[in-house]
């Protein structure tokens, strides 16, 4: 199984000449996973700034939310997630460090106080298309976990989203996220002579199943089994895999699978066969009545 690892640092630091200086400075460039995504559709503004002129130490916290975004499934953020995570359900490291936290902006404020991420930059830094790309998409993760005002929720989301489309053009991210139909790359089938239609279209429909659930499994999947939703949602996705484990027997899959069972069993809330945390009914059952 393939996996971010913790050599993938967050920052890398670069020599650039300083539009602002006029002369050499040491940039700090962001440089994560998602960094790539970026530059490979040429899409990422490469501000030759100084730390200075960014503002790179005011957005810290920002810039360190970045990271861990792009690259939640390393030690260093592993760590950091085990340490803070209280509970059960969205503790995951893809989004357990925000799930409760990201809110409209009135409501946030009223709330918490800040807006989240905090330290976003005025709209005439580099790094505001980068923070919208960001903020918007975790609005869209929460207002799909918890279903609450999603009005407001879906009008903020596409506002920052739509900013950072205006600069990151190519993204196809962006366009997943705005509501624009990405085609299916082609999924090959050979139906047999003569099979009724529904046979082929469910041929291909559950070749885009597989397409989806190896993705999972190859690209979010850790070595101990959790594939970053939080080990008691985690537990959930069986159900969407089951007719290639029950129908097809996917080695991978069945694989994959049972790595998450294993690492759930192992974990010391699950000592006595059963969680040994008091929570609601449905998260204090499914780590045993999912698996």
């Amino acid at each position: 199984m393939s996996r971010r690892t913790s050599s993938e640092q967050p920052y890398y630091r670069s020599t650039l000449e300083c539009t602002h200086h006029r002369q050499p400075t040491q940039c700090c460039l962001l440089h994560t996973g998602e960094f790539a995504l970026f530059d490979k559709h040429n899409v990422f503004d490469k501000h030759n700034v100084c730390t200075g002129m960014l503002g790179l130490s005011r957005y810290g916290l920002f810039t360190h939310v970045y990271g861990r975004y792009s690259n939640g499934a390393s030690s260093e953020y592993l760590d950091e997630l085990a340490e803070l995570s209280e509970g059960l359900g969205e503790t995951g490291y893809l989004g357990g460090y925000f799930w409760d936290m990201v809110w409209p902006r009135a409501i946030s404020v009223t709330l918490l106080g800040y807006v989240y991420p905090q330290g976003e930059p005025p709209t005439d830094n580099p790094l505001y298309p980068l923070y919208c790309y960001y903020r918007g998409r975790m609005l869209a993760w929460s207002v799909l976990e918890n279903n609450i005002i999603p009005n407001m929720f879906y009008k903020e989301q596409k506002q920052y989203l739509e900013c950072a489309k205006k600069h990151y053009t190519a993204n196809p991210v962006l366009d997943m996220y705005l509501g624009t139909p990405v085609p299916w790359p082609d999924t090959p089938t050979s139906p047999a002579p003569g099979a009724p239609a529904w046979a082929t279209h469910q041929m291909r429909g559950l070749a885009k199943l597989k397409r989806i659930v190896h993705w999972w499994i190859d690209n979010r999947q850790l070595p101990n089994g959790e594939f970053g939703g939080g080990w008691n949602d985690d537990v959930e996705m069986w159900r969407s895999a089951l007719p290639l484990i029950i129908g097809f027997e996917d080695d991978t899959v069945i694989e994959a699978f049972t790595n998450l069972g294993v690492g759930l069993w192992d974990l010391p809330r699950m000592a006595g066969g059963f969680v040994d945390e008091l929570h609601d009914v449905e998260h204090s059952a499914e780590d045993s009545s999912d698996r």
